[in-house]
């Protein structure tokens, strides 16, 4: 699959391989890729979960880039 093709991904598919590799196949570079990919086509529950798996990380940029995105949740609210 191209690097194009996949911004046209329905949020629903990308969360739901996001799930799929996060609880079933648990590879967690393959369920955070997915978690993202739903995130730039706006899906609010990648949104959440993608920002949890960054702030639970010990890299200080990523715990920001966590926040960030669980605040935009908020904001979407």
């Amino acid at each position: 699959m191209q690097k194009k093709d996949k911004k046209n991904i329905p949020m629903k598919v990308a969360l739901f391989l996001g799930n799929y590799y996060s609880k079933i196949a648990v590879d967690k570079k393959l369920s955070e890729y997915w978690y993202r990919i739903g995130v730039q086509n706006g899906s609010h529950e990648c949104k959440y979960i993608f920002g949890k798996i960054l702030s639970e990380k010990d890299n200080r940029f990523d715990k920001i880039r966590g926040k960030f995105w669980l605040d935009r949740v908020v904001a979407d609210l």
